[in-house]
């Protein structure tokens, strides 16, 4: 699994798994996703159909098992099983890692 800190979100996917702790991982969830809308929200810069455009000052590390190249995505790459572990806020988006280091990972 490698991890890649990204400074602008594109899209986010999370599962949860079946455990004894479910609900408090749901609720733990439902708690980042409300955050994460407010927070993308008080950062748009204008809309593009369903995109809404932010400014690049989140820094949010996104886990994945891999990479690979796709012309569905801007940046031309998918990932693989990504999910959100945390946002940096200790990290600003000039430390984040580049389109180019996750293409690295191709």
């Amino acid at each position: 699994m490698a991890t890649v800190l990204l400074g602008e979100v594109v899209a986010t996917s999370t599962v949860v798994s079946a455990t004894s702790s479910r609900s408090a991982k749901v609720a733990a969830l439902a708690e980042l996703l409300r955050w994460q809308t407010a927070a993308l929200l008080e950062r748009e810069v204008g809309r593009d159909g369903q995109v809404v455009i932010v400014r690049p000052e989140l820094v949010v590390e996104i886990a994945l098992d891999g990479a690979q190249r796709s012309t569905r995505y801007p940046g031309g790459v998918a990932l693989r099983f990504a999910r959100v572990r945390r946002y940096r806020p200790d990290k600003g988006p000039a430390d984040a890692d580049s389109i180019d280091a996750v293409r690295a990972l191709l």
